[in-house]
Formats: structure tokens, C-alpha cells, sequence
């Protein structure tokens, strides 16, 4: 299965279709995602161990 194509549904949430290039089957699934520069996981690397080289 090759990914063919990724569609916005709505914020947060694509729409990814797959496709079989021998058999042509086609695969459709939605994904969900988190907004990266609105994590927490963001925050908390900003603050935590990033530091200047001493």
C-alpha cells in the first residue's frame, strides 16, 4: 500500500488514503494529530533540558 493522498476534515483530524499498486485496493483511515506547537511535550523540552553548551 502506497499513501496516495492526505486530506484536512477538519483541524486535528486528516483523512489519509492508501492505494495497492498491484491490485488497486483502496484504503481510507483518519488520523488524528495534536497542533506540535501547542503540546505539552513542547513546553516541557522548552524548560527542561535545552541549555547552552557550558
Amino acid at each position: 500500500m502506497m499513501l496516495v493522498s492526505i486530506e484536512l476534515v477538519r483541524p486535528g483530524v486528516d483523512l489519509h488514503t492508501f492505494e495497492c499498486a498491484i491490485c488497486s485496493r483502496v484504503h481510507k483511515t483518519l488520523a488524528a494529530y495534536e497542533d506540535p506547537m501547542k503540546s505539552k511535550g513542547l513546553g516541557r523540552w522548552l524548560q527542561g533540558d535545552l541549555h547552552s553548551p557550558k
